[in-house]
C-alpha cells in the first residue's frame, strides 16, 4: 500500500500463503485482497488497527476472493464451492453471506462476483442463468462446463427494509 509519505507498506500475506494481492481500499485505509498459497485463494481484510484478518470461504467452499469494500468495513467478492461461484458479502457482524437467496433463484440466475460496494449497501454483481440438469443447479457462465457460455449480466442489488 501507498502511503501519504510517497513510502510502500508490505501488508504480507496470510500464514502459510506465498503471494497476495491487494484489490480495494476504502477512505479509512481498509484494504481487501486475496492470499495465494497451498490452501488455494482466500479473501482477507487489512486495516491499521486489527492487521490482516482471513474472511473465509462460503459453506462447502474451498476458496475465495474480495474485490471491493465499503467505509463501513462491508466487503464484497466471490466464493468458489462444488456448485460454482458464488457472489458475497463480508460483515463483522454476520460473516460471509452468500447473495444467492430465493429472489435470485425465481429469476433463474446466480450471482457469482460482487465487484462493488457503496456507502449505502448498493452492491454490483455479475451473475449468469442457471440450468437445471437432474445433477442439481449449474451455472452455464462456468469455465468448467461442457456448454457454450451464457453471457453474463450486471445486476444492481439494493438493500430494502423489511415492514
Amino acid at each position: 500500500m501507498w502511503t501519504k509519505t510517497g513510502n510502500v507498506r508490505d501488508l504480507r500475506s496470510l500464514p502459510g500463503d506465498y503471494t497476495s494481492e491487494a484489490s480495494a481500499i476504502n477512505n479509512n485505509g481498509d484494504v481487501v485482497a486475496t492470499a495465494k498459497g497451498p490452501r488455494g485463494m482466500r479473501a482477507f481484510l487489512w486495516t491499521t488497527t486489527t492487521g490482516m484478518q482471513e474472511l473465509g470461504v462460503l459453506p462447502g467452499g474451498d476458496s475465495s476472493r474480495a474485490l471491493a469494500i465499503s467505509n463501513f468495513e462491508e466487503v464484497v467478492g466471490s466464493s468458489t464451492n462444488e456448485s460454482g461461484d458464488h457472489a458475497f458479502i463480508w460483515t463483522k457482524q454476520a460473516g460471509m453471506v452468500d447473495l444467492n437467496n430465493a429472489s435470485t433463484a425465481a429469476l433463474g440466475i446466480v450471482l457469482f462476483e460482487a465487484h462493488s460496494i457503496n456507502d449505502k449497501g448498493q452492491i454490483i454483481a455479475m451473475g449468469g442463468s442457471v440450468q437445471d440438469h437432474g445433477m442439481g443447479t449449474i451455472l452455464r457462465s462456468t469455465a468448467t462446463q461442457e456448454y457454450a457460455p451464457a453471457p453474463s449480466a450486471t445486476f444492481l442489488l439494493t438493500p430494502t427494509t423489511t415492514p
